[in-house]
Protein backbone atom coordinates (compact mmCIF):
# COMPACT_ATOMS: atom_id res chain seq x y z
CA UNK A 1 0.00 0.00 0.00
CA UNK A 2 1.10 3.30 -0.78
CA UNK A 3 -0.74 5.38 2.03
CA UNK A 4 1.70 6.77 4.03
CA UNK A 5 3.20 8.16 0.90
CA UNK A 6 -0.08 9.60 -0.27
CA UNK A 7 -0.67 11.29 3.03
CA UNK A 8 1.48 13.92 4.61
CA UNK A 9 1.75 11.58 7.81
CA UNK A 10 5.41 12.26 8.21
CA UNK A 11 4.42 16.62 9.00
CA UNK A 12 1.49 15.40 10.69
CA UNK A 13 2.85 13.48 13.12
CA UNK A 14 5.83 15.27 13.83
CA UNK A 15 3.90 18.73 13.95
CA UNK A 16 0.92 16.61 16.34
CA UNK A 17 3.24 17.51 19.25
CA UNK A 18 3.98 21.21 18.27
CA UNK A 19 5.59 21.86 21.65
CA UNK A 20 8.22 18.82 21.40
CA UNK A 21 8.70 19.81 17.34
CA UNK A 22 10.07 23.33 18.21
CA UNK A 23 12.08 22.47 21.13
CA UNK A 24 14.16 19.56 18.52
CA UNK A 25 14.08 22.06 15.84
CA UNK A 26 15.57 24.90 18.75
CA UNK A 27 18.16 22.60 19.75
CA UNK A 28 18.83 21.10 16.16
CA UNK A 29 19.28 24.62 15.67
CA UNK A 30 21.64 25.96 18.74
CA UNK A 31 23.73 22.50 17.28
CA UNK A 32 23.82 24.32 13.83
CA UNK A 33 24.29 28.01 15.03
CA UNK A 34 27.25 26.37 17.06
CA UNK A 35 28.90 24.49 14.15
CA UNK A 36 28.42 27.72 11.76
CA UNK A 37 29.95 30.01 14.72
CA UNK A 38 33.22 27.96 14.40
CA UNK A 39 33.57 27.07 11.28
CA UNK A 40 33.02 30.89 10.99
CA UNK A 41 35.72 31.55 13.55
CA UNK A 42 38.13 28.59 11.91
CA UNK A 43 38.05 30.69 8.91
CA UNK A 44 38.48 33.99 10.83
CA UNK A 45 41.80 32.21 12.20
CA UNK A 46 42.93 31.55 9.07
CA UNK A 47 42.30 34.73 7.56
CA UNK A 48 43.71 36.69 10.15
CA UNK A 49 46.33 35.04 10.55
CA UNK A 50 47.90 35.00 6.63
CA UNK A 51 46.15 38.36 5.56
CA UNK A 52 49.16 40.77 6.15
CA UNK A 53 51.20 38.29 4.53
CA UNK A 54 48.59 38.28 1.79
CA UNK A 55 48.73 41.52 1.52
CA UNK A 56 52.29 42.58 1.68
CA UNK A 57 53.72 43.48 -1.63
CA UNK A 58 56.82 41.03 -1.32
CA UNK A 59 56.87 37.99 -3.14
CA UNK A 60 59.97 36.47 -1.26
CA UNK A 61 59.90 35.92 2.53
CA UNK A 62 63.44 34.70 4.07
CA UNK A 63 64.51 33.75 7.35
CA UNK A 64 66.37 31.74 9.49
CA UNK A 65 67.00 28.39 8.61
CA UNK A 66 65.08 26.57 10.90
CA UNK A 67 62.10 29.11 10.75
CA UNK A 68 59.17 28.69 8.38
CA UNK A 69 56.34 30.86 9.90
CA UNK A 70 55.30 33.86 10.93
CA UNK A 71 53.46 33.11 14.45
CA UNK A 72 55.80 30.20 15.83
CA UNK A 73 59.12 30.05 15.34
CA UNK A 74 62.01 31.64 16.11
CA UNK A 75 64.43 34.02 13.29
CA UNK A 76 67.76 36.03 14.07
CA UNK A 77 69.04 37.72 10.98
CA UNK A 78 71.98 39.96 10.73
CA UNK A 79 72.22 42.88 9.01
CA UNK A 80 74.61 41.94 6.75
CA UNK A 81 72.09 39.51 5.09
CA UNK A 82 69.51 42.22 4.06
CA UNK A 83 72.37 43.64 2.00
CA UNK A 84 73.53 40.58 0.60
CA UNK A 85 69.90 40.18 -0.68
CA UNK A 86 69.46 43.55 -1.57
CA UNK A 87 72.19 43.12 -4.07
CA UNK A 88 71.42 39.09 -5.35
CA UNK A 89 70.44 39.33 -9.25
CA UNK A 90 66.73 39.94 -9.58
CA UNK A 91 66.13 40.99 -6.02
CA UNK A 92 64.33 45.01 -6.33
CA UNK A 93 64.37 45.00 -2.53
CA UNK A 94 65.27 43.79 0.79
CA UNK A 95 63.50 45.34 3.39
CA UNK A 96 63.62 43.68 7.19
CA UNK A 97 60.89 43.17 9.96
CA UNK A 98 61.57 42.22 13.63
CA UNK A 99 59.40 40.81 15.64
CA UNK A 100 58.75 41.50 19.26
CA UNK A 101 56.78 39.92 22.03
CA UNK A 102 56.37 42.77 24.94
CA UNK A 103 54.09 43.32 27.61
CA UNK A 104 52.32 46.86 28.02
CA UNK A 105 49.74 48.37 30.91
CA UNK A 106 46.86 49.21 29.73
CA UNK A 107 44.49 50.78 32.14
CA UNK A 108 45.79 48.41 35.12
CA UNK A 109 45.62 45.25 33.23
CA UNK A 110 49.24 43.63 31.92
CA UNK A 111 48.40 43.03 28.01
CA UNK A 112 50.89 40.79 25.96
CA UNK A 113 52.00 42.47 22.99
CA UNK A 114 52.89 41.31 19.37
CA UNK A 115 54.89 44.24 17.84
CA UNK A 116 56.56 43.89 14.16
CA UNK A 117 59.30 46.55 13.70
CA UNK A 118 59.19 47.59 10.06
CA UNK A 119 61.36 49.68 7.90
CA UNK A 120 59.81 53.40 7.47
CA UNK A 121 61.25 54.19 4.48
CA UNK A 122 59.96 51.54 2.47
CA UNK A 123 56.42 50.05 2.16
CA UNK A 124 56.95 46.65 1.80
CA UNK A 125 56.00 45.52 5.42
CA UNK A 126 53.64 48.29 5.91
CA UNK A 127 50.23 47.41 6.88
CA UNK A 128 47.99 48.14 4.02
CA UNK A 129 44.42 48.42 5.53
CA UNK A 130 44.55 51.32 7.48
CA UNK A 131 41.12 52.55 8.54
CA UNK A 132 41.88 55.68 10.90
CA UNK A 133 45.14 57.63 11.38
CA UNK A 134 48.03 57.54 8.86
CA UNK A 135 50.35 54.27 8.11
CA UNK A 136 53.26 56.98 8.93
CA UNK A 137 55.08 56.14 11.55
CA UNK A 138 57.16 58.70 13.40
CA UNK A 139 59.99 57.72 16.30
CA UNK A 140 57.95 56.27 19.17
CA UNK A 141 54.74 55.78 17.30
CA UNK A 142 52.71 52.47 16.84
CA UNK A 143 50.19 51.35 14.57
CA UNK A 144 47.09 48.91 16.24
CA UNK A 145 45.08 46.03 15.02
CA UNK A 146 41.27 47.75 14.92
CA UNK A 147 40.63 44.41 17.17
CA UNK A 148 42.94 45.04 20.43
CA UNK A 149 41.72 49.40 19.93
CA UNK A 150 38.42 48.97 20.38
CA UNK A 151 39.05 46.45 22.99
CA UNK A 152 41.13 48.03 24.83
CA UNK A 153 39.09 51.46 24.07
CA UNK A 154 42.27 53.24 22.45
CA UNK A 155 42.20 55.21 19.39
CA UNK A 156 45.00 57.64 17.11
CA UNK A 157 46.66 60.30 19.77
CA UNK A 158 46.18 58.18 22.91
CA UNK A 159 49.36 56.39 24.26
CA UNK A 160 50.83 53.05 25.54
CA UNK A 161 53.65 52.46 28.18
CA UNK A 162 55.96 49.69 26.96
CA UNK A 163 58.68 48.77 29.17
CA UNK A 164 59.37 52.05 30.34
CA UNK A 165 58.89 53.82 27.07
CA UNK A 166 56.12 56.53 25.76
CA UNK A 167 54.47 54.57 22.85
CA UNK A 168 51.98 57.31 20.78
CA UNK A 169 49.21 55.30 18.25
CA UNK A 170 49.54 56.74 14.69
CA UNK A 171 46.87 54.51 13.40
CA UNK A 172 44.40 51.56 13.09
CA UNK A 173 45.12 48.53 11.17
CA UNK A 174 42.25 46.19 9.58
CA UNK A 175 43.79 42.61 8.38
CA UNK A 176 46.21 41.81 11.07
CA UNK A 177 43.76 39.78 13.77
CA UNK A 178 45.32 36.65 13.99
CA UNK A 179 42.30 35.98 16.62
CA UNK A 180 44.24 34.54 18.91
CA UNK A 181 46.87 37.57 18.98
CA UNK A 182 46.39 40.95 17.22
CA UNK A 183 49.58 42.26 15.15
CA UNK A 184 50.70 45.42 16.22
CA UNK A 185 53.17 47.82 14.10
CA UNK A 186 56.47 50.15 14.86
CA UNK A 187 59.15 51.28 13.05
CA UNK A 188 62.13 48.93 12.98
CA UNK A 189 64.94 50.83 15.47
CA UNK A 190 62.10 51.42 18.22
CA UNK A 191 61.66 47.58 17.85
CA UNK A 192 64.86 46.43 18.29
CA UNK A 193 65.96 48.70 20.96
CA UNK A 194 62.66 47.15 22.70
CA UNK A 195 64.18 43.55 22.22
CA UNK A 196 67.45 44.50 23.02
CA UNK A 197 69.82 42.19 21.19
CA UNK A 198 70.84 44.87 18.39
CA UNK A 199 69.97 44.91 14.96
CA UNK A 200 68.76 42.14 14.10
CA UNK A 201 66.09 41.18 12.13
CA UNK A 202 63.19 38.03 12.22
CA UNK A 203 62.63 38.42 8.16
CA UNK A 204 63.34 40.05 5.04
CA UNK A 205 61.15 40.25 2.73
CA UNK A 206 61.73 40.75 -0.80
CA UNK A 207 60.59 41.85 -4.47
CA UNK A 208 61.69 41.17 -7.76
CA UNK A 209 62.88 43.42 -10.72
CA UNK A 210 60.97 43.91 -13.39
CA UNK A 211 61.94 41.42 -16.28
CA UNK A 212 62.98 38.45 -13.57
CA UNK A 213 60.63 35.59 -13.04
CA UNK A 214 59.99 35.52 -9.29
CA UNK A 215 59.92 31.37 -8.74
CA UNK A 216 63.24 31.42 -10.95
CA UNK A 217 64.94 33.95 -8.52
CA UNK A 218 63.41 32.05 -5.70
CA UNK A 219 65.05 29.01 -7.08
CA UNK A 220 68.54 30.65 -7.24
CA UNK A 221 68.13 32.06 -3.93
CA UNK A 222 67.78 28.39 -2.33
CA UNK A 223 70.53 27.14 -4.14
CA UNK A 224 73.02 30.02 -3.82
CA UNK A 225 72.10 30.91 -0.44
CA UNK A 226 71.67 27.88 1.75
CA UNK A 227 72.55 29.79 5.10
CA UNK A 228 69.03 31.12 5.20
CA UNK A 229 65.49 29.58 4.11
CA UNK A 230 63.32 31.06 1.25
CA UNK A 231 59.69 30.92 0.59
CA UNK A 232 57.34 31.97 -1.80
CA UNK A 233 54.42 34.31 -0.19
CA UNK A 234 52.01 31.73 -1.54
CA UNK A 235 54.42 28.86 0.77
CA UNK A 236 54.50 31.21 3.71
CA UNK A 237 51.14 31.50 3.55
CA UNK A 238 50.23 28.01 3.50
CA UNK A 239 53.16 27.25 6.25
CA UNK A 240 51.32 29.62 8.66
CA UNK A 241 48.29 27.57 7.97
CA UNK A 242 49.66 24.47 8.38
CA UNK A 243 50.71 25.86 11.69
CA UNK A 244 47.35 26.93 12.91
CA UNK A 245 46.17 23.38 12.09
CA UNK A 246 48.38 21.92 14.71
CA UNK A 247 47.67 24.25 17.41
CA UNK A 248 44.30 25.92 17.95
CA UNK A 249 42.42 24.71 14.85
CA UNK A 250 42.25 21.01 16.31
CA UNK A 251 40.21 22.15 19.09
CA UNK A 252 37.18 24.01 16.95
CA UNK A 253 36.93 20.90 15.47
CA UNK A 254 36.32 19.26 17.97
CA UNK A 255 33.61 20.95 19.39
CA UNK A 256 32.21 21.22 16.04
CA UNK A 257 31.73 17.52 15.99
CA UNK A 258 30.40 17.45 19.39
CA UNK A 259 27.86 20.01 18.54
CA UNK A 260 26.61 17.84 16.07
CA UNK A 261 26.55 14.75 18.33
CA UNK A 262 24.29 16.73 20.16
CA UNK A 263 22.23 17.76 17.25
CA UNK A 264 21.60 14.11 16.65
CA UNK A 265 21.21 13.50 19.80
CA UNK A 266 18.27 15.56 20.32
CA UNK A 267 16.01 14.15 17.21
CA UNK A 268 16.73 10.70 18.46
CA UNK A 269 15.56 11.84 21.52
CA UNK A 270 12.04 13.17 20.06
CA UNK A 271 11.44 10.44 17.60
CA UNK A 272 12.11 7.79 20.06
CA UNK A 273 9.13 9.43 21.98
CA UNK A 274 7.07 9.85 19.29
CA UNK A 275 7.44 6.04 18.27
CA UNK A 276 7.04 5.20 22.09
CA UNK A 277 3.86 7.14 22.11
CA UNK A 278 2.36 6.18 18.43
CA UNK A 279 3.36 3.16 18.83
CA UNK A 280 -0.32 1.45 17.99
CA UNK A 281 -0.48 4.08 14.99
CA UNK A 282 2.75 2.13 13.69
CA UNK A 283 1.07 -0.92 14.69
CA UNK A 284 -2.21 0.07 12.67
CA UNK A 285 -0.36 1.07 9.29
CA UNK A 286 1.25 -2.28 9.74
CA UNK A 287 -1.76 -4.26 9.96
CA UNK A 288 -3.41 -2.68 6.94
CA UNK A 289 -0.21 -3.79 5.41
CA UNK A 290 1.95 -0.70 5.16
CA UNK A 291 5.73 -2.30 4.30
CA UNK A 292 8.25 -1.78 6.44
CA UNK A 293 10.41 0.82 4.35
CA UNK A 294 7.43 2.47 3.64
CA UNK A 295 7.57 2.95 7.75
CA UNK A 296 11.23 3.16 8.04
CA UNK A 297 10.64 6.20 5.61
CA UNK A 298 8.21 7.96 7.73
CA UNK A 299 11.19 7.78 10.53
CA UNK A 300 13.32 9.74 8.11
CA UNK A 301 11.16 12.24 6.85
CA UNK A 302 9.89 13.46 10.84
CA UNK A 303 14.03 13.60 11.27
CA UNK A 304 14.76 15.56 8.20
CA UNK A 305 11.52 17.75 8.91
CA UNK A 306 13.08 18.78 12.21
CA UNK A 307 16.34 19.02 11.29
CA UNK A 308 15.66 21.25 8.32
CA UNK A 309 13.98 23.51 10.40
CA UNK A 310 16.69 23.38 13.04
CA UNK A 311 18.73 23.93 10.15
CA UNK A 312 16.99 27.09 9.54
CA UNK A 313 16.38 28.22 12.40
CA UNK A 314 20.65 28.17 13.50
CA UNK A 315 21.45 30.09 9.91
CA UNK A 316 18.87 33.01 11.36
CA UNK A 317 19.64 32.98 14.49
CA UNK A 318 23.22 33.13 14.04
CA UNK A 319 23.10 35.96 11.10
CA UNK A 320 21.19 38.04 14.19
CA UNK A 321 23.76 36.88 16.81
CA UNK A 322 27.05 37.58 15.01
CA UNK A 323 27.22 41.41 15.44
CA UNK A 324 26.52 41.00 18.82
CA UNK A 325 29.06 38.53 18.94
CA UNK A 326 31.66 40.66 17.47
CA UNK A 327 30.60 43.62 19.53
CA UNK A 328 31.33 41.78 23.04
CA UNK A 329 33.88 39.79 21.89
CA UNK A 330 36.26 42.21 19.10
CA UNK A 331 38.85 40.25 18.16
CA UNK A 332 36.44 37.80 16.89
CA UNK A 333 37.16 37.25 13.08
CA UNK A 334 33.93 35.37 11.22
CA UNK A 335 33.80 34.29 7.93
CA UNK A 336 31.57 31.75 6.52
CA UNK A 337 33.00 30.42 3.13
CA UNK A 338 29.99 29.04 0.77
CA UNK A 339 32.11 25.36 0.90
CA UNK A 340 31.24 25.63 4.86
CA UNK A 341 27.69 26.72 4.33
CA UNK A 342 27.01 23.24 2.08
CA UNK A 343 29.25 21.70 4.59
CA UNK A 344 26.42 23.14 7.43
CA UNK A 345 23.77 21.94 5.38
CA UNK A 346 24.71 18.10 4.64
CA UNK A 347 26.03 18.07 8.06
CA UNK A 348 22.46 18.60 9.48
CA UNK A 349 20.84 16.18 7.20
CA UNK A 350 23.47 13.38 8.46
CA UNK A 351 22.39 14.63 11.98
CA UNK A 352 18.62 14.12 11.22
CA UNK A 353 20.09 10.64 9.71
CA UNK A 354 21.92 9.79 12.63
CA UNK A 355 18.88 10.67 14.77
CA UNK A 356 16.53 8.27 13.24
CA UNK A 357 18.89 5.37 13.97
CA UNK A 358 17.44 4.47 17.37
CA UNK A 359 13.63 4.93 16.49
CA UNK A 360 14.08 3.16 13.32
CA UNK A 361 15.37 0.07 15.57
CA UNK A 362 12.38 0.81 18.08
CA UNK A 363 10.11 0.24 14.96
CA UNK A 364 11.06 -2.44 14.01
CA UNK A 365 10.13 -4.40 17.12
CA UNK A 366 6.63 -2.96 16.85
CA UNK A 367 4.28 -6.33 15.54
CA UNK A 368 0.73 -5.69 13.84
CA UNK A 369 -1.32 -7.77 16.29
CA UNK A 370 -0.62 -4.96 18.79
CA UNK A 371 -3.34 -2.76 17.44
CA UNK A 372 -6.06 -5.15 18.82
CA UNK A 373 -4.51 -5.31 22.54
CA UNK A 374 -7.31 -4.74 24.95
Amino acid sequence: MRFARKVPLARRMALRDRGRFLITAGGVGFAVMLMMFLLGVLEGVRKGATQYIADCQAVIWACEINSSNLLRSSSFLEPEDGRELAAFPGVREATGIVRVFTKAEIHGRQKTLLIFGIDPTSSLAVPSRIIQGTQKLGPGELILDRAFAVKNGLKPGDSLDIQHRKFRIAGVSEGTNAVIIQFLFGRLDDAQELLEIGEVVSFFLLTVKEGFDAAEVLRDLKLKVPALSFFSKEEFIQNNKDELKMGVLPIFWTIAILGSIIGAAVIALMLYGSVLERRLDYALLKSIGTPQRDLVLLVIRQSLLASSAGCVFGILAAGLLAPFLLWLVPELTLAIRPDAAILILAGSLFVGLAGSWAPIQKLSRIYPMEVFRG
